[in-house]
């Protein structure tokens, strides 16, 4: 068995905030695709709910296991990983 190489979830959302701040408005699935592995899939995920925390994006799912289509929050601010978006 050979260990997975461990993904940064910080970049992804990174790569994420700047994809929504440009285009607005993005599907989950406008991020992974069918082939996606799962631990791209989860991390993807992760990167989506850090955003929500963090009040720049608003998340929003119209059915159970449906598409989440996830919307940037204008003026929410820089992304900054140094501060606990908790505290804010």
């Amino acid at each position: 068995h050979i260990a997975a190489k461990p993904i940064p979830v910080e970049v992804h959302v990174e790569a994420i905030h700047k994809r929504i701040q440009g285009k607005k408005r993005l599907r989950f699935s406008e991020l992974v695709q069918k082939d996606t592995r799962p631990a791209l899939v989860v991390v993807t995920f992760l990167a989506i709910l850090e955003l929500y925390k963090r009040s720049m994006v608003n998340l929003v799912q119209q059915t159970t296991f449906g598409d989440i289509e996830i919307s940037y929050i204008e003026g929410s601010g820089e992304l900054d990983f140094d501060k606990d978006p908790v505290e804010e």
